[in-house]
């Protein structure tokens, strides 16, 4: 996402987003009008299941760099440290912590690892596909990993289709408007954590907020709160925001992870007290959902969750003091 270049003239996307959001608006309320024939079951839509489609487990660069790093001499001479380069790829499927260690088991991507190792011994660039009716992974000489996906792929489509609404066309065009913020962000210096004297004076003018003031706009907080949520068949939830990361310096509009600072955790405390102030508002449901991933994370891999103290005061990306 960025500057694209027209006619020798690069035109930055953010001067272009009410013509972006006005084309995805256009495109997403044909096929909202057009959904009952795409569903009907002579539609050509069906064509497409059960056909095979390419999995991309990881980004091609990722691929490439470590092809051009095996051709380097050194290790083209040395086998031991060539296939400790390779071994690099399978540090995500080690199950160092959790049920799996415990029980002496291996995920079940540890075959995919073993793909992909294959391949890059041969110089080639791993290569995945799966049918769109099933849920199986098929990751070379027509090996199959079963159940590695949710669901299928034609599934998700059709399930999608039937989700189409103004509800969820309000939150498209909200994650198309945060991803244009976030990558214009980046260059914007960080606010003065000073007051202005005109603000302060308005404050003091305008006196302190009654109590229903402020339970109005914790209740209009909540209201926004539920809007944006994503829900998951299983009853949780979760919200997708910006977040910086300090190594880059710059934003990214991701999934709010778990932290109390940031995250569902923070959500969560703030639903629960709105619930609990009111008497009852409604909002208890979303509160659970909220942490409901995190209360599975801990019962799956709880000991060690539980040495890092990330989700009070720490970034879970720095491991770094919260400033404030």
């Amino acid at each position: 996402m960025g500057a694209h270049q027209h006619r020798g003239t690069f035109l930055p996307l953010e001067e272009h987003t009410a013509e972006v959001v006005a084309g995805f608006q256009q495109m997403y309320r044909f096929l909202l009008d057009q959904r009952e024939a795409l569903l009907a079951a002579e539609s050509p839509l069906y064509e497409f299941a059960r056909k095979p489609v390419r999995f991309v487990y990881r980004t091609t660069r990722v691929y490439f760099s470590l092809a051009q790093k095996l051709l380097h001499p050194g290790y083209l001479r040395n086998g031991a440290d060539r296939s400790m380069q390779l071994e690099l790829l399978g540090r995500a499927v080690v199950p160092l912590e959790g049920p799996l260690r415990d029980n002496g088991e291996r995920s079940r991507w540890w075959s995919v690892f073993a793909a992909e190792r294959q391949s890059m011994e041969q110089a080639d660039i791993p290569f995945f596909t799966a049918r769109t009716s099933s849920r199986d992974l098929i990751v070379g000489n027509g090996r199959e990993i079963e159940a590695c996906f949710q669901e299928p792929s034609f599934e998700r489509v059709v399930a999608k289709l039937q989700a189409l609404g103004d509800e969820d066309l309000e939150r498209q065009v909200a994650f198309i408007q945060g991803s244009v913020w976030a990558h214009v962000a980046r260059n914007v210096a960080p606010a003065s954590s000073g007051h202005s004297p005109q603000a302060d004076t308005s404050r003091n003018q305008a006196g302190r907020p009654t109590t229903d003031e402020l339970l109005g706009q914790a209740l209009a907080i909540a209201q926004q709160m539920t809007a944006r949520a994503i829900r998951a068949a299983d009853g949780s939830a979760a919200w997708i925001g910006l977040h910086y990361l300090i190594q880059t310096e710059r934003f990214q509009f991701q999934p709010i992870g778990c932290d109390l600072y940031g995250g569902t955790c923070g959500v969560a405390l703030f639903l629960a007290a709105v619930e609990k102030v009111t008497g009852g508002a409604g909002y208890r449901e979303l509160a659970l959902g909220a942490v409901q991933p995190l209360r599975q994370a801990l019962q799956e891999y709880g000991h060690w969750w539980c040495r890092w103290p990330w989700l009070g005061s720490l970034r879970a990306d720095t491991r770094e003091p919260m400033a404030g």
